[in-house]
């Protein structure tokens, strides 16, 4: 995982979209570490090729498969920038 090696499945369909293949090798080392990390973590193989066409549908429009690998946190990505979602507060009355 250190090295960025993809997994055979998802190599085969980057080099199917030469839009997202080259988006995928402009994506900083951080975000394609993520998103390998959410392919490799999926229990099952239907699960692991969803993801991988997530990633490269994603990528084909320059867009990181951010949001879906980032579901459970708390944070929404705009315009390719992150941005804390608004928790109500105890004391703002909402």
């Amino acid at each position: 995982m250190e090295d960025l090696v993809e997994p055979d499945n998802l190599a085969i369909a980057l080099d199917a979209s030469t839009a997202a293949r080259l988006s995928w090798d402009r994506f900083p080392p951080s975000a394609r570490k993520q998103m390998l990390w959410w392919v490799l973590g999926a229990a099952k193989a239907e699960t692991r090729a969803q993801r991988i066409t997530t990633i490269v549908a994603k990528a084909a429009i320059g867009e990181r498969a951010q949001d879906e690998v980032e579901g459970n946190r708390r944070t929404v990505i705009e315009g390719g920038h992150r941005l804390p979602r608004l928790r109500s507060s105890p004391t703002s009355g909402c």
